[in-house]
């Protein structure tokens, strides 16, 4: 099983087919920041039937991944987004790991055996 995670597409599903309410305050900048990337004014890069045969290579796949990101706005915006969370994990590692047992060892500490 593969998850897709596409950006916008040159289809009608922010055109006419779709009305966006007012956005209040609180979700301006959630709800009103997505509403803003996929709006009619806005030309999409992703072309349906591109991504059609990336859905058909992918489900011939041995080893499909997990999750692939198809289209450039959907890999910029997912990109920065694992990078902001990355960075925010490794900003908050002393308070993280301060929760173990006080006997761990640093073997314990190390599940992946990736510090030496």
């Amino acid at each position: 099983m593969t998850v897709l995670e596409p950006g916008g597409m040159q289809t009608d599903w922010a055109g006419s087919s779709m009305t966006v309410p007012p956005i209040s305050a609180p979700y301006r900048e959630t709800v009103g920041a997505s509403a803003a990337m996929h709006n009619a004014e806005t030309l999409a890069l992703g072309d349906p039937a591109k991504v059609a045969e990336v859905i058909l290579q992918v489900a011939a796949m041995d080893d499909p991944p997990l999750r692939l990101i198809l289209g450039s706005e959907a890999y910029a915006y997912a990109t920065a987004a694992a990078e902001r969370q990355a960075e925010s994990d490794r900003r908050r590692h002393d308070l993280s790991v301060s929760t173990d047992r006080d006997d761990a060892t640093d073997a314990d500490r190390d599940p992946l055996g990736t510090r030496s």
